[in-house]
């Protein structure tokens, strides 16, 4: 795995690009880039097909991950996420 931290514009969209095609080339067919909003997915997109990777699809999680941290925040409660105290 990889964990690239540069500052904004230094061109990590086109690194992570580099190194999935040089994976996909390789034959490995399953890789996970994971980014912080829904408009990143616009800007993966674009990198990939820069570094002409064009059968991969970009699939925007937000709405999954959003969905299951509503579902799952109640059995956190204990954990430091609830707004109320336990020992009241």
């Amino acid at each position: 795995g990889f964990f690239i931290g540069d500052a904004a514009g230094i061109g990590k969209g086109r690194q992570i690009a580099a190194i999935l095609r040089d994976s996909l080339c390789r034959g490995r067919p399953r890789h996970l880039w994971v980014s912080v909003s829904r408009e990143l997915s616009l800007d993966a997109q674009r990198d990939l097909q820069a570094v002409q990777c064009y059968n991969t699809t970009v699939h925007d999680g937000t709405d999954f991950l959003q969905k299951q941290t509503r579902t799952t925040s109640s059995s956190l409660a204990g954990l430091g996420t609830s707004s109320t105290s336990e020992n009241s």
